[in-house]
C-alpha cells in the first residue's frame, strides 16, 4: 500500500487523581528547567503531521491559562479512556496521537515512527517496548471508539482490554520500539521523580 500524507491531533493526557505523586500535577513537573508538559508539547509540535496539539484534562482550572486548548472529561475519574473517549469524539482529525504527560522522554524519532507506521497501516497504532503494550505512546484512530464506548458502558476502564479487543478485530498494529526504551519510561511516582 503507498504511503500516505495524514493529518493527525497530538494529544497530552494530563487526567487523572496524580494518587502517586501525592496530589502533583505530573504534567507541571520540573526538568531540567522545563515542565513535563512542555517537553511533551514541544516535541508533537516538531512533527509535521500533527496540526494541533491539545490537552486532556478532568479539571480545566489548573491548565487554563497554558495557551493550549483543552479537552475535559465526559467521563470523571474513568483513567486515561475517558481522556481518549473524549478526545477522539472531540477532534475533527481522523485519529490522535496520544502521549500521557509522565513520560517526559518521548523523542521526535518515536513521534515519527509512530506517524509513519500509521500512514502505512491506516491502523491504531499501539507501541510495545520489552514485550509490554504502551497504550499511553500510541495513534488512536476514530474507529476505537466503540470500543471505548462498549467498555465505559461495562464499566470495564482498562485500556488494555479494549486495545486487546480492536488488535483480534484486525484494527491494531503493534509496534515495536526497542530501541526506545527511554521515550515510554513513566515518571509515575514521586519516588521515581525524586531521583530524576
Amino acid at each position: 500500500m503507498e504511503n500516505r500524507k495524514t493529518v493527525l491531533a497530538g494529544l497530552i493526557l494530563a487526567g487523572g487523581k496524580n494518587s502517586r505523586m501525592n496530589g502533583m500535577r505530573k504534567f507541571f513537573l520540573d526538568y531540567k528547567g522545563k515542565t513535563f508538559g512542555e517537553r511533551i508539547y514541544g516535541t508533537l509540535r516538531k512533527n509535521d503531521s500533527i496540526e494541533k496539539v491539545y490537552l486532556s484534562v478532568d479539571k480545566e482550572e489548573p491548565y487554563k491559562n497554558l495557551g493550549i486548548e483543552l479537552i475535559k472529561d465526559e467521563y470523571e475519574y474513568i483513567g486515561p479512556m475517558g481522556g481518549l473517549y473524549s478526545s477522539l469524539k472531540y477532534v475533527s482529525s481522523e485519529a490522535v496521537l496520544a502521549v500521557a504527560c509522565d513520560m517526559p522522554f518521548i523523542t521526535e524519532d518515536a513521534v515519527e515512527s509512530l506517524v509513519k507506521t500509521f500512514e502505512k497501516e491506516n491502523k491504531t497504532v499501539i507501541v510495545r517496548v520489552n514485550e509490554r503494550l504502551q497504550p499511553l505512546l500510541a495513534i488512536y484512530r476514530k474507529n476505537m471508539l466503540k470500543y471505548f464506548r462498549n467498555m465505559i458502558e461495562k464499566k470495564c476502564y482498562k485500556l488494555v482490554s479494549a486495545v486487546e479487543k480492536a488488535y483480534k478485530d484486525g484494527e491494531v498494529y503493534i509496534l515495536d520500539l526497542e530501541h526506545e526504551r527511554k521515550a515510554v519510561e513513566n515518571i509515575n511516582t514521586e519516588d521515581r521523580y525524586n531521583k530524576l
